[in-house]
């Protein structure tokens, strides 16, 4: 009995510990538990939390950086632009003060070289009648001179006339390869932003992959223990630190990338600014060498004239000393009143002769003149005023156009500086700038081809002129000089056998016969001064005739070239036209573009803006409910906690009753005289014990299961978070890979209308050349 009360005992005490023992480990892996859960859901809630900001901060941050450099690249466009406008300006300034200087130099320098032709040849003319017989070596080397001045003269205008074409040459050629340098220079730039773009979007899409993996994982493995989600945390918080290093390391190079470009474009626009600005001086180097070409000319010319001048007066008065020491030799001889009526008769034959001669003289300078002033001075000057008339046109339909192409950027500009703020592409604002500065420059480029056209047509025209000008009158003066060379020799010829019989008058008795001899030479002189009047009609017939074709003939060409002209201007007149409606069509059309996506943009703006507005409405609301339910979870496991604990106390509360009970039945049964107690009693405390273990049990398993319900109502919970985050994230994509899709439609709808301008512009331009 003792035995079995000691195994009962023993039995007892063992399943006390038993219980005690199991107890405690039930309660250390519930705490255990409860603590693990409790960090699992502050640990999500804070990752939750952090990635929201996270993306919000990124989102923000971008949206500002970007409108930050849209604004200054937009600041920097404008003073570009007004820079560049104001270069052009004083370089047009410049170059038209230069030209009309030249213009009018020129002017001034053919007015002054025609009055002084004019002047030397009437003194010529004059000087003619007192120089016969001297004349012929002076008119040689006048010839020789003039000649060879002529030749070098056309030899100046000709170099001149293809240096000024290989100028101009060089010039186009110098805008063409700065042209393809800019354009070059452009299209590396944006693939340079392009390649930036794209790397930091895959950087983004790559971490945010990287995340989203390692968010998956840590939510699949959540089963595991606590050491492997802390080193699992740990890993991923490393993982997000080196690809955000990597971000950034990647944003600084493209930074450094687009700094490089920039700089490599500031410098390729600062060369051709450079060359520009080379060219220019090249331009007005040669203009000034020109110009002191033609001063020596014009100096050797005049110089020339001075000594031809200063010989003939010198020749002049060596004949008029001549002759007053012949008149002095005659009038010292004896005189009679037969020799002084023939001298009288001899002297009113000369003054006849002399008076004939210059009224041939008059006829002749009245010939020149009418014919100089109806050759110069009315095609001339018609050519120039038309010229001018037309320059001066063309220079109002150029500042016409330049200011409605200026009013008309501006408003484009301020239209662009209106839709800055919600203005997001950049590629957009380049390539418009782009297409406005491009067209602008060959409409520039196009007014300034057709001034040096012009200017090369005016030199033309004025070589042309003044070359047959020289060539006419060398015609005239070589026939003139003809005329009077046999005239000189038939008058020199009747003066020698005049002198010759003055000279042998020996007596008076052969003084009828003198007077004979002299109405004989008389009567022949008179025939002879007849036959020279009417070779000089006929002379001057021949002249005016050939005069007249000649001009007619010049004057052809020159109506046929002026009527050129007039349809070259018709021509480019329309092109103008032309280029003016496509350029405003350009512009509204961009305008409208720049406006309908300025909308689109704000209206995709405002959706996502108000989209996530109700998403963080919705994750607030959400995050409310689940800290509800967690404040719930916690509070019934708090009550499970508390009857837990009352149960045990409960159980212990029966055990030491039980206990007691049991050691005062044993005290009992000692105290008894039965001594032994009956299998029954023993075999009822067995069922009485295994009863209470059971139920005891049973406690602990409800509670286990409600642990587990608790379990799985906090990973659905969870759960439904990450599919609202994932739906969140979805929406976001799509709307990025929308916003993506509409700009490069934009873009391409943009190009196409730039390429048509082009394909317009093109077409013009073949017009245009065909036309020239």
């Amino acid at each position: 009995m003792r035995e079995m009360v000691s195994e009962i005992r023993r039995q007892f005490q063992s399943t006390e510990s038993n219980l005690t023992d199991q107890i405690s480990t039930l309660r250390n892996d519930l705490s255990t538990r409860i603590t693990a859960e409790r960090q699992d859901r502050e640990s999500l809630q804070t990752n939750l939390h952090s990635l929201l900001h996270q993306t919000e901060s990124q989102i923000l941050s971008s949206q500002s950086t970007a409108l930050q450099s849209l604004q200054t690249q937009l600041t920097d466009l404008s003073t570009q632009h007004s820079t560049h406008i104001a270069s052009q300006t004083r370089l047009e300034q410049t170059l038209r003060t230069e030209t009309d200087k030249s213009l009018r130099a020129l002017s001034s320098s053919l007015q002054t070289t025609h009055a002084e032709q004019e002047t030397d040849l009437k003194d010529l003319k004059r000087s003619t009648t007192t120089a016969l017989k001297t004349l012929q070596d002076s008119i040689l080397l006048i010839e020789r001179s003039s000649q060879s001045k002529t030749s070098s003269l056309s030899d100046i205008l000709l170099s001149e006339i293809h240096s000024r074409e290989s100028l101009q040459n060089q010039f186009e050629s110098s805008l063409s390869s700065a042209q393809s340098s800019l354009t070059d220079l452009e299209s590396r730039l944006l693939q340079s932003i392009e390649e930036a773009r794209n790397e930091a979007k895959q950087g983004d899409e790559n971490t945010l992959g990287e995340v989203e993996k390692r968010v998956g994982e840590v939510m699949t493995s959540k089963a595991r223990s606590i050491d492997d989600l802390e080193n699992q945390m740990t890993q991923i918080r490393r993982r997000v630190k080196e690809g955000e290093n990597e971000s950034r390391e990647r944003m600084k190079g493209v930074d450094v990338k687009f700094e490089r470009v920039e700089k490599e474009w500031r410098e390729g626009v600062e060369d051709v600014a450079e060359r520009v600005e080379l060219l220019r001086r090249g331009c007005e180097e040669r203009c000034e060498e020109t110009d002191k070409r033609v001063g020596k000319v014009e100096k050797m010319t005049s110089e020339s004239r001075k000594e031809c001048l200063e010989k003939l007066q010198s020749r002049a008065n060596q004949l008029d000393q001549t002759m007053e020491a012949f008149k002095r030799e005659l009038s010292s001889r004896p005189t009679f009143g037969d020799v002084r009526s023939a001298e009288g008769r001899v002297g009113d034959a000369v003054r006849g002769l002399k008076e004939r001669i210059d009224g041939l003289d008059s006829r002749l300078d009245d010939v020149d003149s009418s014919l100089s002033s109806m050759a110069l001075k009315t095609d001339l000057e018609g050519v120039k005023i038309d010229m001018e008339q037309r320059m001066d046109e063309m220079e109002g339909q150029r500042s016409s156009s330049d200011r409605q192409v200026g009013e008309r950027i501006g408003r484009v500009e301020t239209s662009v500086e209106e839709g800055k703020k919600n203005f997001v592409g950049r590629d957009e604002v380049e390539t418009f700038r782009g297409e406005v500065e491009r067209v602008e420059r060959e409409w520039r480029g196009r007014d300034e081809e057709v001034e040096k056209e012009l200017m090369v047509i005016q030199d033309r025209v004025a070589a042309r002129s003044y070359l047959s000008e020289l060539e006419d009158l060398e015609a005239r003066m070589d026939e003139d000089v003809n005329n009077l060379r046999s005239e000189i020799a038939t008058v020199s010829q009747k003066t020698t056998t005049l002198e010759e019989t003055v000279q042998t008058l020996p007596t008076t008795t052969s003084l009828t016969d003198t007077s004979t001899r002299l109405e004989s030479q008389i009567s022949t002189l008179r025939k002879s001064l007849s036959e020279t009047q009417s070779h000089l009609h006929t002379s001057n017939k021949n002249l005016e005739t050939s005069l007249h074709q000649t001009l007619t003939s010049r004057l052809n060409p020159l109506e046929s070239s002026l009527h050129t002209l007039q349809t070259t201007q018709s021509t480019l007149q329309t092109s103008q036209e032309s280029l003016k409606l496509s350029q405003s069509d350009l512009s509204e059309s961009l305008r409208t573009s720049l406006l309908d996506h300025d909308t689109k943009t704000a209206d995709i703006l405002s959706a996502h803006a108000s989209h996530l507005n109700t998403l963080r409405s919705d994750l607030s609301h959400q995050l409310q409910s689940l800290t509800t339910k967690v404040g719930d979870v916690d509070a019934r496991i708090g009550e499970v906690d508390k009857n837990h604990f009352e149960a045990i106390e409960d159980l212990r509360d029966d055990v030491k009753s039980n206990k007691d009970t049991f050691i005062s039945y044993i005290a009992d049964l000692r105290e008894g005289q039965s001594g032994y107690a009956t299998r029954g009693e023993v075999d009822k405390l067995k069922y009485d014990l295994t009863a209470r273990i059971h139920k005891i049990q049973i406690g602990v398993d409800a509670q286990r299961s409600e642990v587990e319900g608790l379990k799985f109502r906090v990973e659905e919970c969870e759960s439904k978070v990450d599919a609202k985050v994932s739906e969140v994230r979805d929406v976001v994509d799509r709307q990025n890979g929308e916003k993506t899709r509409e700009g490069k439609k934009m873009r391409e709808v943009l190009l196409r209308r730039v390429e048509d301008a082009e394909r317009g512009l093109g077409v013009e331009r073949k017009a245009v050349e065909e036309v020239r």
